[in-house]
């Protein structure tokens, strides 16, 4: 589990890759999941269906880490070149591919207010702090407690019913 977890933190620019011996393929550099799925709850959800393929019924949760929120003007954007889009452009691929799981999971799950509700996504907006991924300052941190509990506040009866379904 360590090995996993250092290998989906390994966000390229911020830490470098891990390498593993991965069974006959021999040694492997691994980074972080998210450059391939930001948002993996598509993935879990066919892992799943392949893992279990007569069973119908699933329940799906999908934690997000809050959208980023820099607006970015047409007047500001429309002369950039390759090295002012290189930054940027993993926030907006990331935040549309995120947007798309979720769309299509909703589509494919239930999502109505009862017990037979089977697609579950907590996200939030990050409005307040900074939303640079390197940001752990103090501050940033309060700014981040500060919109879990608003998560959780805001979605009290939401997941009263989600850890009902659990318990069942």
């Amino acid at each position: 589990m360590r090995d996993v977890a250092r290998a989906t933190s390994a966000a390229p620019t911020y830490f470098e890759p891990i390498q593993l011996k991965v069974g006959s393929l021999g040694n492997r550099a691994f980074i972080d999941g998210g450059v391939h799925s930001n948002n993996p709850a598509m993935c879990a959800y066919v892992e799943a269906r392949k893992i279990q393929p007569e069973e119908n019924d699933f329940l799906v949760v999908s934690l997000g880490t809050g959208e980023p929120t820099r607006e970015m003007p047409y007047e500001e954007v429309k002369g950039w070149g390759l090295a002012l889009w290189a930054q940027p452009i993993l926030n907006v691929v990331f935040d549309g591919v995120s947007d798309t799981v979720d769309y299509q999971l909703k589509e494919l799950l239930s999502t109505e207010e009862d017990e037979a509700r089977r697609y579950y996504r907590f996200q939030t907006v990050l409005d307040i702090g900074k939303d640079d991924m390197d940001d752990a300052s103090r501050t940033n941190i309060v700014a981040l407690k500060t919109k879990a509990q608003e998560i959780i506040s805001k979605n009290d009866a939401v997941l009263d019913a989600l850890c009902a379904q659990l318990v069942a």
